[in-house]
């Protein structure tokens, strides 16, 4: 997969997104890292929905003033009969210690994310 920084799409000149369908059925986040509500009917609706999701979540950062740079995707297959478990798909579209230095600072901010105990 090649990956060029190309220009950004601000919120004001374009809402690609809005024509999606929302996910009724997403469920909430339980410990085990499943839905609580079963499976996605689509799965390429699910992976449009997140990716949507982070659009605005840029543009209600950044607003129009922003460019999209390097994309690291991961994405948890799951296997609903079993048969294969769990498939982690990784696409990086720069040389590997790009993507392993975006990968380890990735893990910092969840890291600083996790609530401390006191």
């Amino acid at each position: 997969m090649q990956t060029n920084a190309g220009s950004g799409i601000g919120a004001s000149s374009n809402n690609w997104h809005a024509a999606l369908p929302k996910q009724s059925n997403r469920g909430s986040v339980v410990a085990s890292g499943q839905t609580g509500q079963g499976a996605q009917p689509n799965p390429r609706a699910k992976l449009m929905q997140e990716v949507a999701e982070e659009m605005d979540a840029i543009e209600t950062e950044f607003g129009d003033n922003y460019r999209i740079g390097r994309v690291i995707t991961i994405v948890e297959v799951l296997d609903p009969g079993g048969d294969q478990g769990v498939g982690l798909r990784v696409r990086a579209g720069q040389y590997p210690w790009v993507a392993l230095g975006m990968l380890e600072a990735a893990k910092k901010i969840v890291e600083a994310q996790m609530p401390r105990p006191e």
